[in-house]
């Protein structure tokens, strides 16, 4: 049921945004890109009695999102109440959402094989993090293509046995960092399927927009509070982040709005999630009282483009300076203590 409705709000959330023509710039110009990636939820505060007698946190549970970079929507959930589930468990769950043409940009938990042919099967494409236990067979030698803003790129042709147990040729990308990541690699390896004609440079890129979903998941967790560290039911907890995730989509609508009036770029990048959802949250209960019930089904039952209409004119009034960012510098490192040798203070032998 919860993730129903999480289908259900997506949507109309699409259709919204589709009439109000106001997504964010395509991550892939003429690709459906789709972004899969797991969440589990926070160690709950509440103990429940069969668990009291571990000291760990017990995790209510986890779910997979289907997320739509250029909507800014969470368009599929797979929940799951067992929180220490693998990743790669759920993914029957998904095959269901699979369509013609997507692009599914993956971490590399999801780097197995019977699922990339799966999406391959569609015929869709996938670009995923490679995993260091998922067998391959070089075919060339690295040849280097170019270099991006994170490091230089190099890219050569692999080949994996496929579900009817013939040979499969796939794309295998490497990307040198400049910076190693926070586990320490200084190198990345990405597969695809995606055709020669983008380019590694731009699977690579592609890549780094995984970003987006672990912005999102921050701002479901934070600005949302729909990780509620009191709801120890497993269920209880899933259903709280599945509302979470229909708020979240509520408030794409309303940032597609903004991007039609003001600008997209102005609102991907300087609109404060936090603020937006604190002012949602102070002003709701006033405006229902204010508002009397009778005028609320006539949004209900408007059609798509006069709705579209409606929050254009909405956006229109809206003082953005409200809900700017307010980004940190960068710290400043602390200089570093010196030991300073004081001369002793004298003191007079008198006693007091």
């Amino acid at each position: 049921m919860a993730a129903e409705l999480v289908r259900y709000a997506a949507r109309d959330g699409q259709a919204v945004i589709t009439a109000l023509a106001g997504a964010s710039p395509a991550v892939l110009p003429g690709y459906s890109v789709r972004i899969l990636d797991g969440n589990h939820l926070a160690a709950t505060e509440h103990r429940l009695k069969a668990l009291r007698p571990y000291a760990g946190g017990a995790l209510p549970g986890q779910a997979l999102v289907v997320y739509d970079p250029d909507q800014d929507l969470a368009l599929e959930v797979v929940p799951c109440e067992n929180g220490h589930t693998q990743e790669r468990a759920l993914l029957a769950a998904v095959e269901a959402h699979l369509a013609a043409g997507q692009v599914w940009v993956m971490d590399r938990n999801f780097c197995v094989l019977h699922w990339l042919q799966r999406v391959a099967a569609q015929p869709a494409y996938f670009v995923v993090r490679e995993h260091e236990q998922t067998p391959f067979t070089p075919l060339a030698p690295l040849q280097e293509t170019g270099a991006m803003e994170t490091g230089w790129v190099g890219e050569q042709p692999i080949q994996v046995i496929g579900a009817n147990g013939q040979p499969v040729v796939w794309r295998r990308i490497r990307v040198l960092l400049q910076q190693p990541t926070r586990d320490g690699d200084d190198r990345v390896y990405l597969w695809t399927n995606l055709l020669a004609a983008v380019t590694a440079v731009t699977v690579a890129r592609l890549y780094l927009k995984r970003w987006r979903i672990e912005t999102a998941f921050q701002h479901l967790a934070q600005d949302l509070n729909t990780e509620i560290k009191t709801l120890g039911y497993p269920r209880a907890a899933l259903f709280g982040f599945c509302i979470g995730l229909v708020a979240y989509n509520s408030l794409a609508v309303l940032k597609a709005a903004l991007r039609r009036v003001h600008g997209a770029e102005h609102i991907d990048t300087a609109l404060s999630g936090y603020y937006v959802a604190d002012e949602v949250s102070g002003t709701y209960r006033g405006m229902m009282i204010a508002i009397p019930p009778a005028e609320w089904p006539g949004f209900r039952h408007l059609p798509i483009t006069a709705l579209a209409a409606v929050l254009i004119n909405v956006a229109g009034t809206v003082c953005l300076a409200r809900f700017r960012k307010h980004p940190r510098g960068p710290q400043k490192p602390r200089p570093r203590a010196s030991l300073i040798r004081s001369t002793p203070i004298k003191r007079p032998s008198t006693c007091w």
